[in-house]
């Protein structure tokens, strides 16, 4: 039987999937504005940097405030599968979108439009769990629930 997961191991590692992952779309879509010199992929790069700043500072407050080692609340594995189905879904769409445009297969203003839309509801679902899974623990009051 696998070892349950804390919350705070949870979203630790949320955090740093969700900077990583951007990192990597971030890379996908600097290769296609070399690659093609299409300025389009400036506009998608101009969309995603400041959406990634924002994950990497909120990423790197929570992973140096604590380790998680004293959070004994534990998360689901059907949260767990949710949740984690989820973050892939959207940085699948993230990395199609710039494969999707550089073969041709997707109107310019389409693909802003999807990369700004995932980013924008990414962001809300993210706020929306952030006191339950990181508010609580790094403002420094008791975890909720436990």
């Amino acid at each position: 039987m696998a070892r349950p997961h804390s919350r705070a191991e949870f979203s630790r590692n949320l955090a740093l999937f969700s900077v990583l992952a951007h990192l990597a779309v971030i890379a996908v879509i600097v290769f296609f504005l070399v690659s093609r010199g299409d300025p389009f992929f400036l506009d998608l790069l101009l969309i995603v940097v400041p959406v990634t700043a924002a994950y990497f500072l909120a990423a790197l407050t929570w992973l140096s405030v604590d380790d998680g080692r004293s959070d004994r609340r534990k998360i689901s594995p059907q949260a767990r599968i949710a949740i984690g189905a989820v973050v892939l879904a959207v940085f699948a769409v993230l990395l199609a979108v710039p494969i999707a445009k550089s073969t041709g297969d997707l109107a310019a203003e389409t693909a802003k439009l999807t990369v700004g839309g995932v980013e924008t509801v990414f962001g809300a679902a993210l706020a929306m769990i952030a006191k339950e899974f990181f508010g609580a623990r790094i403002a420094g009051s008791k975890p909720q629930g436990g």
